[in-house]
């Protein structure tokens, strides 16, 4: 399976979602984990040495795609530009990719730029099955509104047939991510990880093991929540 995330706006998680949701389930290899990113940190922020490449190099990226069976492309906002434009002037170069994903937040400029993408896509001739949406950070307590919340993108979708949208490919609000960037670590590592912290904390010769161990025990205690959520998701999306 090949899959793109992409989105014109940043900040909405993509490198997130291509981390901690994607990567751990698709049985891919680092060097099938592609950041299309130059101004922000991507994926490789999360403990994942992916390789790194420009919007601009998309020739690179399609040979790359053409020799595998399976691949992951995190396309950054600075780099999405080039990226929808190559995929365009390299012909049919979309057919390649199985799906794209794409992010979206509450946030009403989100939504704006999410349906720019979806539309571009489109135009491109990206099939309509081939889109998915996938709503991140939110709240537990209004995954009911969600089709209210984003009302203009359920209305494009069922009346110009331009993506599928499911609200039940949510992914909750959880401060693990924030915990897990500080320290480097992804989930797949965290969920990987055996080491007993409530153990090292009870061994702990000083505050700051102490404080390691205690953070490490909150991080793995958020992860399976967190873990249970992109579960879930993942089945929405490609079951």
């Amino acid at each position: 399976m090949k899959i793109a995330v992409v989105n014109l706006i940043g900040n909405i998680g993509k490198s997130t979602i291509s981390s901690n949701l994607l990567f751990p389930r698709m049985g891919i290899s680092d060097q099938d984990f592609i950041s299309v990113e130059t101004s922000n940190s991507g994926a490789e922020a999360n403990g994942i040495d992916v390789v790194k490449m420009k919007g601009k190099k998309f020739g690179d990226l399609f040979d790359k795609l053409l020799r595998s069976d399976s691949m992951l492309v995190d396309v950054g906002s600075s780099n999405a530009d080039d990226f929808l434009k190559y995929l365009q002037q390299f012909s049919d170069s979309h057919e390649e990719f199985d799906y794209f994903v794409i992010p979206v937040t509450e946030d009403s400029r989100a939504q704006d730029e999410t349906l720019k993408t979806v539309e571009i896509l489109r135009m491109i001739g990206v099939e309509k099955d081939k889109i998915r949406i996938v709503f991140n950070r939110m709240e537990v307590e209004d995954f009911a509104e969600i089709p209210q919340i984003f009302q203009q993108m359920f209305l494009h979708a069922a009346s110009n047939k331009s993506c599928v949208i499911n609200k039940s490919a949510t992914i909750f609000n959880n401060e693990v991510f924030g915990l897990m960037r500080d320290n480097g670590l992804s989930l797949d590592l965290v969920n990987n990880d055996d080491t007993d912290y409530r153990a090292k904390r009870r061994e702990a010769k000083s505050a700051a093991e102490v404080d390691t161990a205690i953070t490490m025990i909150k991080i793995k205690s958020l992860a399976k929540t967190a873990n249970n959520n992109f579960n879930d998701v993942y089945e929405v999306l490609f079951k």
